[in-house]
């Protein structure tokens, strides 16, 4: 067969048909064309198929990839049905494709079932004689690679631009009463041309819990706290005045609590002063 052969692959449903009337694109396909590949492995594999009559299997991938495979709309033009049955056009809408595919051959110790009645736009009818032929792989082209998902830091989450694609910006934050530190707020996807492409910049930061100061006690009175040092966010004072004296002035409890910038810690309100009591 000629490399060049191109195969509208099987392995995708079909968008709705109508001779009238134009379709709007739907990129449910797989335009596959035979290739030469330079690369050269072997790689054995655990494969868990989404239905649970495939089973889950060990499979040795042989590392020369047989197709590449692109999204595609189709609109088909003209349809001659030569089976005996008789197969009536439907009507099948799949999931659009974002990713191209590279296919591989591949050989599994699985036992598929022995057949299954299957419907796509040209019709249902039976296959069988099922045997594990390939493995199609998710591909980018060039030699731009998706970063890996990045951990978001205890107590903290992460946002990302773009998701995990080249040039994303990985956001680190915490949660309330916790600080990042130690690392970088930002970090870039690396894309192709610049560094490592498929890694990110900078290392990782950590959320730390933030802490207030002790407050200086009053004259002529104590401090009480709900929580020993060091006092973490949401922990509250008392203030108390010896016999003989009453606070006046401030707030007698005040919180730990992030100011707006949320990077430190302040107490809440102003602290009070023991004045002696009138008689």
């Amino acid at each position: 067969m000629n490399p060049t052969t191109r195969i509208i692959c099987a392995l995708a449903l079909s968008v709705a048909l109508s001779p009238t009337a134009a379709q709007a694109q739907l990129f449910d396909h797989l335009k596959c064309f035979k290739v030469k590949d330079e690369a050269k492995f072997n790689a054995d594999a655990t494969l868990e198929a989404l239905q649970a009559e495939y089973g889950i299997d060990s499979c040795k991938i042989k590392g020369k990839a047989k197709l590449y495979c692109v999204p595609t709309d189709k609109q088909l033009d003209s349809f001659e049905d030569k089976s005996k049955t008789g197969i009536p056009q439907v009507s099948v809408d799949g999931p659009e494709y974002t990713f191209d595919r590279v296919c591989y051959k591949v050989k599994c110790d699985d036992t598929p079932p022995a057949s299954e009645l299957v419907t796509d736009q040209f019709g249902s009818r039976t296959v069988s004689k099922l045997k594990t032929q390939m493995l199609c792989t998710p591909a980018l082209k060039g030699d731009t690679l998706p970063c890996p998902a990045l951990t978001a830091p205890a107590n903290g989450s992460i946002g990302y631009s773009d998701g995990t694609a080249p040039d994303s910006v990985a956001s680190y934050s915490c949660d309330g009463g916790h600080a990042l530190g130690g690392g970088d707020r930002l970090r870039t996807c690396v894309s192709a041309g610049s560094g490592a492409p498929g890694t990110w910049t900078g290392v990782a930061p950590t959320c730390g819990e933030l802490t207030c100061d002790p407050v200086s006690a009053p004259a002529n009175g104590v401090v009480i706290y709900d929580n020993p040092p060091p006092f973490p966010f949401g922990t509250t004072v008392t203030y108390a005045c010896d016999p003989g004296f009453e606070p006046l002035g401030g707030d007698t409890v005040r919180t730990c609590v992030e100011d707006e910038t949320c990077m430190i810690t302040v107490w809440s309100g102003t602290a009070p002063v023991c004045a002696p009591m009138l008689p």
